[in-house]
């Protein structure tokens, strides 16, 4: 269950803490209203590999705005200026290009969900009966993020088949894989089970080779390192090929170059979400 929302400031800062459910152990601040936490529109994209029509690879959406509204905590004592909310506040609005806060999703002490973010919007009227504050958090991404990255192993289903079960990210992701090379190939790659995609590299592979796959959105790349020297070489990525993405339920991959030439390493990824 959802105890809170926290800014936290790229800076080190001291965290804004908003709890959803006021009581004495609670902070100061409670939060009062919250829009934006929800999917946006969500548009497919498709590729035309099939002969009945487009095959859709994955989702895009636009950038997530979160509108909070703020109150004062009435089991809070001490020296409660609401004043000082809007000044420490006010000195986080963004100014720059990059995100300069994270909109943290927080279950008791703990990060259930983050996004990187600009504050773009205090409203804190100075004449009312009942202190508030309107807050606007604008987020260059669209996705609410689990804060570290999730490590985990294809399983061997078939001789050329490998799976991996995801259960809780929403959102079709990238992730980074390890490939150590055992023996000698002119290739390597993975497809979808029934042909709709490919994912191959055309790369003359020797024993010992560590080629290293990224199709994370921000972060494309694949490179092999070889003697302690690292190449990269996304230009020997096959014409055609589309980077492969994990999606929530079972995920099947078919593996194109014989499995007995090397061995998979960790299959790294982040999982995300479309919204609370």
């Amino acid at each position: 269950m959802i105890t809170a929302f926290r800014i936290r400031p790229l800076d080190g800062a001291e965290p804004f803490v908003f709890d959803l459910i006021p009581s004495e152990t609670a902070s100061q601040y409670i939060l009062l209203d919250a829009k934006g936490l929800d999917p946006g529109a969500i548009s497919p994209i498709g590729y035309g590999n099939s002969t009945d029509g487009v095959q859709y690879t994955t989702m895009q959406s636009n950038e997530r705005i979160i509108d909070l509204t703020i109150g004062l905590n009435p089991y809070a004592t001490g020296d409660l200026v609401f004043n000082s909310l809007r000044a420490r506040l006010y000195s986080a609005i963004a100014r720059g290009r990059t995100p300069n806060v994270y909109f943290d999703v927080m279950i008791n002490e703990t990060i259930s969900a983050t996004v990187p973010g600009l504050i773009t919007n205090v409203s804190a009227p100075l004449f009312t009966k009942t202190p508030e504050l309107s807050l606007t958090i604008t987020c260059l991404s669209p996705y609410l993020e689990a804060p570290e990255d999730t490590m985990a192993l294809f399983e061997l289903i078939e001789p050329a088949n490998v799976r991996l079960e995801e259960t809780q990210s929403s959102v079709p992701t990238g992730f980074e894989l390890a490939v150590d090379f055992i023996l000698a190939s002119s290739s390597w790659g993975i497809r979808d089970p029934d042909n709709a995609w490919f994912f191959n590299i055309e790369h003359d592979f020797i024993a010992s080779d560590d080629l290293r796959i990224s199709s994370v959105a921000d972060n494309l790349s694949v490179s092999v390192t070889r003697s302690g020297l690292t190449t990269y070489i996304a230009d020997k990525v096959v014409s055609g090929s589309t980077w492969p993405l994990i999606f929530i339920g079972e995920n099947i991959f078919t593996l194109m170059a014989d499995p007995a030439l090397y061995n998979l390493g960790n299959v790294v990824y982040r999982r995300k979400f479309w919204g609370l």
